[in-house]
């Protein structure tokens, strides 16, 4: 067998021939000459020593700077040359980077973001709601209209946990998701009277591509928020036929009488019209079971 030297025709001299007799001793070098040494044209030996140099370094001592990558010998143009690619924890870090920064979250806990929808309570009462997430997963990849659901229940039976694994669900497979708290985002809107980022925030729901409305029924309703938010909102959805899921306590018919009974009055056909819109982008579904919460 010829020496690492004899395949890229290096000269012997003292300092190159002890690198070599160390990158001997290392058979990633050793296995790789011997496949493609014949490759290898002599009038790029310093381009080739220094590659494998490089290489044989890192494989001693890791290189910071090339840290997520895997680092790999090749031939180019009859010089060995170096490449990187990017490693499986890498690629699935840039993947998280990119789904988080298509979700929007208003109200929710960043913890919302670790939330996978597989590890969710499957049981028989969350049986139904987390298949029907599944079927409209499989609507939104294919590029199908997906209607959304309103998940209906108890305190603590896992509601929210299911909107946050659909969350990022939806983001795992590039879709812009405003998940909303829907108290704290109406309480919050005060703030944004001083710097006229109302109709921002409120686009922000509009128009991203999955909206999940986390909690409804259960906040402070004027005559305002009602109707030029939420109504404004739900509108927009529902003449371009978006995705759009809630949650809330509440059934359908309790919600109604809630949405007609606003600070400064009583209502009872704008609430039907609201109801018609969450009626039309939403499909009840009950969910049941323990209650999590519970110390």
């Amino acid at each position: 067998m010829r020496s690492i030297g004899e395949y890229l025709k290096i000269p012997r001299k003292i300092d190159k021939d002890a690198i070599w007799q160390e990158m001997q001793t290392r058979p990633e070098i050793t296995s790789f000459l011997a496949e493609h040494g014949e490759e290898l044209d002599p009038a790029k030996e310093k381009i080739s020593f220094s590659a494998l140099y490089t290489f044989y370094t890192h494989l001693l001592r890791p290189d910071k700077v090339t840290s997520g990558y895997q680092e790999e010998l090749v031939v180019d143009s009859g010089a060995v040359r170096l490449s990187y690619t990017p490693t499986k924890e890498t690629i699935d870090r840039n993947k998280k980077r990119a789904a988080d920064a298509k979700l929007i979250l208003v109200g929710p806990p960043e913890s919302v973001r670790n939330i996978q929808l597989l590890d969710a309570d499957k049981t028989p009462p969350r049986a139904e709601a987390f298949n029907e997430i599944l079927a409209f997963l499989d609507k939104l990849e294919k590029g199908q209209e997906a209607r959304g659901l309103y998940l209906a229940g108890d305190f603590g039976v896992g509601k929210t946990y299911l909107l946050s694994g659909l969350a990022n669900a939806c983001t795992a497979i590039g879709k812009t998701v405003a998940f909303v708290h829907f108290p704290s985002f109406l309480s919050e809107l005060s703030n944004h009277f001083k710097d006229n980022t109302v109709s921002e925030k409120v686009d922000e729901l509009k128009t991203a591509d999955v909206l999940l409305i986390d909690d409804i029924g259960s906040e402070s309703l004027s005559p305002w928020s009602r109707d030029d938010i939420l109504g404004s909102i739900l509108q927009y959805r529902m003449d371009r036929k978006m995705s759009t899921f809630f949650s809330s306590n509440l059934r359908f018919p309790e919600l109604e009488t809630f949405l007609a009974n606003t600070k400064n009055e009583v209502n009872e056909a704008k609430a039907k019209r609201l109801m018609e819109r969450i009626k039309f982008l939403s499909k009840e579904i009950v969910v049941g079971g323990k209650n999590y919460r519970e110390f």
